[in-house]
């Protein structure tokens, strides 16, 4: 992440491939302040379940923000598959 700040997430929703919607988001990427994990965990309670049994796992979390620059929605469910791009 400290080498190269640039982040491009893709996820699909869809039982297969073809049969899915998906969508593609690129942005920088960047470290911010471990006082950030407080907020994560008060927005995420469950999070807690995960790291109450190993205290050091939390010392090992890097909370990280992502500006996004672009992005993509595809419908592969149609032929030809749509396709829009996005900017922020």
């Amino acid at each position: 992440m400290h080498a190269q700040p640039y982040v491009s997430i893709t996820a699909l929703k869809g039982e297969e491939t073809m049969s899915s919607v998906g969508f593609t988001l690129n942005g920088t990427v960047k470290e911010v302040d471990l006082s950030y994990l407080d907020k994560i965990y008060d927005q995420h309670p469950e999070m807690l379940e995960t790291n109450k049994t190993d205290s050091e796992r939390r010392e090992l979390l890097r909370p990280f923000e992502i500006t996004p620059t672009d992005g993509f929605v595809y419908d592969l469910r149609q032929t030809p598959i749509f396709q829009k791009a996005f900017t922020f």
